[in-house]
C-alpha cells in the first residue's frame, strides 16, 4: 500500500523542484504547443537560478507531494498581489499545481487541492485563485469540481505564443 506525504520545499530542494517543474510542465503541455515554444519556456522559467529565487521568496510556498519516496507532484502557492477583482479579499494564488501524468486521475490531485485549502485556511485567507489555460478543459473541469469559478482572464506567454488563461477563484 502506497503512502502519500507532503514536504515543504527549502533551498536544499532546488534540483528536485527544478526537475519536477520541467517534467510535469512538459508532460502537461508539449502535445498542444510547438517544440520551439516549449523549449524556450522551459529554458527561461525552470533554471536553477530562477528556482532558487522562487524558493527564497517569502511570498512563495512550495509543497512537494511524495508517494512513498517518489516525488510525484507539487504546488507553488503565492501570497503576492491578487487581481483587482479580488483586491478586497485576503487571497492566496495557486501559481502552479502539477502531477506526473501517470499519477493523474488517481486521487493525488485531490490531495493537493485539500492541502491547498488547509494551508489557505491556516493563513486566514478568504479566497484561493489561479490562472488556467482556456484550452486545458481537463484542468478546468477539475477546478470546477472543487468549487472554483471563472472570474476573469489574462494573457500567459509560453515561449513566443500569447495564450489566454482563465482566472478562477474559490471562496473559503
Amino acid at each position: 500500500m502506497s503512502s502519500f506525504h507532503f514536504k515543504v520545499a527549502t533551498a536544499k530542494d532546488v534540483e528536485a523542484v527544478q526537475e519536477i517543474s520541467r517534467i510535469t510542465f512538459y508532460q502537461a503541455f508539449h502535445g498542444q504547443n510547438s517544440k520551439e515554444d516549449m523549449d524556450l519556456f522551459l529554458k527561461e522559467n525552470f533554471t536553477a537560478t530562477s528556482t532558487k529565487k522562487e524558493l527564497a521568496d517569502k511570498n512563495n510556498l512550495f509543497l512537494l507531494l511524495y508517494q512513498d519516496t517518489n516525488l510525484i507532484g507539487y504546488v507553488k502557492l503565492s501570497e503576492s498581489e491578487a487581481p483587482a477583482d479580488l483586491s478586497d479579499l485576503k487571497t492566496i494564488e495557486i501559481a502552479r499545481i502539477y502531477l506526473l501524468t501517470n499519477k493523474t486521475g488517481k486521487g493525488a490531485g485531490a490531495l493537493l487541492i485539500q492541502k491547498i485549502i488547509e494551508v489557505a485556511k491556516e493563513k486566514n485567507k478568504e479566497a484561493i485563485w489561479l490562472g488556467v489555460w482556456e484550452l486545458n478543459s481537463k484542468a478546468i473541469a477539475f477546478y470546477e469540481k472543487w468549487g472554483f469559478q471563472k472570474f476573469g482572464q489574462h494573457h500567459f506567454v509560453l515561449g513566443k505564443d500569447i495564450q489566454n488563461d482563465w482566472l478562477m477563484k474559490k471562496l473559503l
